[in-house]
């Protein structure tokens, strides 16, 4: 099942698009920063597998096919983010498949991840799940990022393969020796959103990732 959870007015067409054709569940969230939280606890839970694919972002059509049949228990896509105004590429909950399997082998995850602000939720389970010897598998090439000032061009060099995204712009190359490197990629949000909460300061809303 994908799910595409988003907020009300925010949610782009090409998302839309996307998400009907594979006959996405869309879900709104937004009322409270803890909302996209208790989303994801009842997907865990059902103990059935799921995806999630944000409302502002338009991976290809044969990505997201990749991504759904893919046999391994945690697949990710990628795309851009900008946590200090330069862009990176990331994974996170903006496109990620978790199978039955994984689910109902870590079926108390969800239970052990606090509420929190959505910005920190997908920190938080990869955190756990790391811990508990899971790693995510990754899919390319990135997706487009919808929202202003991200939508650029990006490839994406893997292993001699050159994966292209289309955008505005001469494309941000990014090399990617491994998954790890990728992975690491994602530190560079957590530092701005740790640094954040720990100096008061309150996280973007969902519509600004």
């Amino acid at each position: 099942m994908l799910v595409v959870p988003y907020v009300e007015g925010m949610l782009w067409p090409a998302t839309r698009a996307i998400g009907a054709r594979f006959n996405a569940q869309f879900t709104r969230v937004g009322g409270s920063d803890t909302d996209y939280h208790s989303l994801v606890t009842r997907l865990w839970t059902a103990g059935q597998g799921f995806a999630l694919l944000e409302h502002d972002l338009s991976p290809s059509a044969a990505l997201l096919s990749e991504l759904l049949a893919c046999p391994r228990d945690w697949c990710v896509g990628h795309y851009l983010y900008a946590p200090e105004g330069k862009p990176i590429l990331i994974f996170g909950f903006g496109i990620a498949k978790f199978a039955t399997r994984l689910v109902r082998t870590e079926a108390d995850a969800m239970a052990r991840v606090e509420p929190c602000h959505w910005s920190a939720l997908d920190l938080n389970l990869a955190d756990l799940l790391q811990e508990r010897g899971h790693e995510p598998h990754s899919h390319l090439p990135a997706a487009r990022h919808l929202r202003a000032g991200l939508d650029m061009a990006v490839s994406v060099v893997k292993d001699g393969v050159r994966y292209d995204t289309p955008g505005r712009g001469e494309p941000l190359v990014f090399q990617a020796r491994s998954e790890v490197s990728l992975w690491g990629r994602v530190l560079a949000k957590a530092r701005v959103v740790r640094r954040s909460q720990k100096e008061g300061r309150h996280a973007p809303a969902l519509s600004n990732r």
